[in-house]
């Protein structure tokens, strides 16, 4: 097997199916722009905090993005899926100009991770803010006193 973080060994099969998964594929990968992933992190950050969603950590990197939320219900999808729905309709510069289309800028499945415990939390609050050092947008509660506010209680209510 493998993930991101340790890719799996270079095999035959492996090369196959990773040319196999490219011709599938409904549309070219879309990244996001340097220039253009701060506009997307706010337009999340507006999203998360008019759902009334703590968010703790936030980055914007070239493909994706990475949140720190608190979600009472435990169900991030629908929450993720509502979110990339609004950059979506809300972020112009994805349409395309030669057939008036939107073209997609996330992938269809969103990955929420539950947090373990609290070692579990400053771990991955620290992994989404290592994302500047490759060119991502990154945002912390810690630097924005006016988000601050709207989440003192969920860290004192167990997070970070």
């Amino acid at each position: 097997a493998g993930d991101y973080k340790n890719p799996p060994k270079s095999t035959r099969f492996s090369r196959g199916r990773l040319e196999h998964s490219k011709k599938i594929m409904k549309f070219l990968p879309y990244f996001i722009e340097p220039l253009d992933r701060p506009v997307i992190g706010k337009l999340l950050l507006d999203n998360f905090f008019n759902r009334h969603v703590p968010i703790l950590a936030l980055a914007v990197c070239k493909k994706n993005f990475h949140a720190l939320l608190k979600i009472p219900d435990h169900a991030p999808k629908r929450l993720l899926g509502l979110a990339k729905r609004h950059v979506t309709f809300e972020f112009a510069p994805i349409i395309n100009s030669e057939t008036n289309k939107r073209l997609q800028i996330w992938e269809a499945e969103g990955n929420g991770k539950p947090i373990r415990d609290r070692a579990h939390a400053l771990e991955a609050y620290q992994y989404i803010l290592d994302h500047v050092k490759e060119g991502g947008w990154v945002w912390s509660y810690e630097n924005d006193p006016a988000y601050a506010r709207t989440l003192a209680r969920a860290v004192a209510d167990g997070g970070l």
